[in-house]
């Protein structure tokens, strides 16, 4: 090379050594992300004229929110550019980062008019969507990236009883702020060998800090265990696993979500560096009335006398539990080729007490066999 130009460059991935030249001067530059004036600036140069078409709420600011690798990122807008001079929205446009089997994308389709939750918690979780949507610019432009360069990351941490609507929320979450989000495979994570649970977890992180993702632990009370007193080897290296796990969450620069049924088993070293804690109730009966007026979709031929305030008074059930007994509803329904009655209902919540070991009140049975 050095017989051939005066200069030339190598392009490396961070981490990456070099091994030593004697007698050839290196001057280093790295190269970082754009920041989202820079992916501002890029969607206004590929989009152009086109931006106008764009819907109310997702235009310009909204794609440069999307925190994908610049390569990614470039894809992203020309797929948007392709659905609008095609006549499109856009909304349809979407680029996945490439990332390993450890991650799950899910679908980030959900909206906050579809999310039932009590006033508090929905206010709450879009103060929280308002507050990471500023995150970069109070980085950047307010220096607090440069005064604190540890730990700006932010976790969540939702819990509840099952089936109130904490994956969901996730994937509102992340549809609002235009970030793609994965879910962590536990089964790819843990492993019985010493040492490579850590490995994963690392593995884990680096590849979200590359595609700038929302990272949803689900199930998360199983990798977030309570450290207990060592007694042998096998506590040792389990509690080693959970300080690494903390450290990494601290670390990250993103968001990270995590779900749990159980903020019991939690250790108290993790409660102390989560950002924030969103308390997901079971449902009341207001709740479940909306539940059940927006859970059969428009195309469902559903009887006039399904009386969804009924249900939602004498039966007390999660949001998933009234989705399942919906969905059981309405395939006895197709079965018998007739539209959804109170019949197929009642049997589908039938069914849901079943699993769930409950036995009716004398009121329940009454208004079962008045239908049944």
């Amino acid at each position: 090379f050095a017989s051939c130009f005066g200069a030339f460059g190598i392009l490396k991935d961070q981490g990456t050594e070099l091994g030593g030249v004697p007698g050839c001067p290196v001057i280093v530059r790295e190269l970082s992300a754009p920041d989202r004036r820079l992916r501002k600036q890029m969607a206004e140069d590929v989009l152009g004229d086109l931006a106008g078409r764009l819907p109310a709420g997702q235009g310009i600011d909204h794609a440069a929110r999307q925190q994908l690798p610049t390569g990614a990122y470039l894809r992203y807008l020309e797929s948007l550019r392709a659905e609008l001079e095609l006549g499109g929205t856009g909304r349809t446009a979407q680029v996945k980062a490439s990332v390993s089997p450890r991650l799950n994308l899910l679908a980030a389709n959900r909206t906050f008019e579809e999310l039932i939750l009590p006033p508090a918690q929905k206010g709450l979780l879009k103060k929280l969507c308002a507050m990471i949507a500023a995150r970069e610019d109070v980085m950047e432009q307010w220096g607090f990236g440069e005064k604190f360069s540890y730990g700006n990351g932010l976790s969540l941490l939702f819990y509840g009883a099952p089936g109130t609507g904490k994956t969901m929320a996730a994937q509102v979450m992340a549809n609002e702020l235009g970030t793609p989000l994965y879910r962590v495979d536990l089964s790819q994570l843990i492993s019985k060998y010493i040492g490579e649970t850590q490995k994963n977890i690392g593995r884990i992180f680096d590849e979200a800090d590359r595609c700038g993702c929302i990272l949803l632990f689900d199930e998360a009370d199983a990798i977030f265990a309570k450290r207990s007193d060592v007694s042998d080897a096998q506590d040792r290296y389990s509690n080693a696993e959970t300080a690494y796990l903390l450290q990494r969450i601290e670390q990250y620069g993103g968001v990270s979500i995590l779900a749990t049924n159980l903020l019991q088993n939690f250790d108290d070293a993790f409660r102390r560096r989560i950002s924030y804690m969103v308390h997901f109730p079971l449902p009341d009966a207001e709740l479940r009335t909306q539940l059940w007026e927006n859970i059969f979709p428009e195309h469902t031929p559903v009887s006039p006398e399904v009386d969804c305030r009924m249900l939602a008074q004498a039966f007390e059930l999660s949001g998933a539990s009234v989705k399942n007994a919906a969905m059981h509803a309405a395939l006895l329904a197709m079965a018998e080729g007739a539209s959804v009655r109170m019949r197929h209902i009642l049997d589908g919540v039938q069914n849901e007490y079943g699993k769930q070991g409950k036995s009716f009140s004398p009121s329940q049975k009454e208004l079962m066999d008045a239908f049944l």
